[in-house]
């Protein structure tokens, strides 16, 4: 399919609410993890998560959906820059409160 039809499907996707929140479901990993959605309507896509983690706990998913050909690699890596990002900030607040 090319990158038109893809976006339209990717757009189908994001409107159907009951699907999105399937394809999103938390599944506690504190690792990053990539999921192929599968559902007939729906196929063709995939997503790439990554809990955000404060304190050592999961409290947000942070995701990338895209076709099932995507870089993943790429994706990946971006991610963990954003998830580290946000620990470091996470940090500093702390230092920051405890200093005053």
């Amino acid at each position: 399919a090319d990158t038109a039809e893809q976006t339209k499907h990717v757009l189908k996707l994001l409107d159907n609410q009951s699907a999105l929140e399937k394809t999103l479901e938390s599944d506690n990993s504190e690792d990053l993890s990539i999921t192929l959605v599968e559902e007939q309507s729906q196929s063709g896509f995939a997503l790439v998560k990554a809990p955000i983690i404060i304190d050592g706990k999961a409290v947000a998913q942070l995701g990338v959906i895209g076709p099932q050909r995507m870089d993943y690699r790429a994706i990946a890596s971006a991610l963990k820059v954003v998830m580290s990002e946000l620990e470091m900030l996470n940090k500093k607040k702390e230092i920051a409160n405890e200093t005053h």
